[in-house]
């Protein structure tokens, strides 16, 4: 990783996206007076945001300011990795996907291959060496949702499971709504004073 600071860092992007002929210079200084206005979001993500460069080609760009290669879609395991080692939910958050063991490691497709949280706690996890590679995001998108599509649902679920029991959840005692924190799960209880009377007991 680049040890210079986050300005030269950012210009340095900017100006392989400017060699490449894929950004221009006054959208760059216009991205750069952005990211002073928030040092903590990096140019990258703030020129996805805009829309002013692709998910492809700002991954080529990082890939050549830094070295670290690209994970291609191809390259995305047909099943879950280090399934009921590591949370779902983590991965899919952290837009980081296992995508093979080595014996130098795992391979770990990510979206921000420098995010250090996420790759001390895979690597305490698996006991083993994360090996970070860059990946698009929009790939690496639709690689989370294929391979870990369910997962949004079990958090939610499994409260209501355990907040009601199966047996209940079975006889129809919840209803069907889109009121889970998530947004996605379509079951809650029935709050008290609408349950039907032949729920009583």
């Amino acid at each position: 990783m680049s040890a210079l600071p986050a300005e030269s860092h950012a210009r340095r992007l900017g100006e392989i996206l400017l060699a490449r002929g894929k950004l221009d210079a006054p959208n760059l200084e216009r991205a750069l007076r952005l990211q002073e206005g928030d040092t903590r979001e990096k140019l990258g993500v703030i020129l996805s945001r805009l829309g002013l460069v692709s998910a492809r080609d700002l991954a080529d760009a990082l890939s050549e300011q830094t070295g670290i290669p690209i994970a291609a879609a191809t390259e995305f395991p047909e099943l879950p990795l280090l399934e009921g080692q590591i949370s779902d939910r983590f991965l899919r958050d952290a837009k980081a996907l296992p995508v093979r063991e080595t014996d130098d490691g795992i391979v770990v497709a990510m979206a921000d291959p420098w995010d250090a949280f996420t790759v001390r706690a895979i690597e305490m996890v698996c006991g083993k060496r994360v090996l970070p590679r860059l990946a698009i995001t929009t790939e690496l998108e639709a690689g989370l949702e294929r391979l870990y599509v369910f997962d949004r649902h079990a958090g939610c679920i499994r409260e209501v499971l355990d907040l009601f029991g199966a047996f209940r959840c079975a006889f129809g005692k919840l209803e069907y709504s889109h009121a889970c924190g998530n947004g996605c799960c379509p079951y809650r209880p029935y709050p008290h004073s609408r349950r039907p009377k032949r729920f009583e007991q």
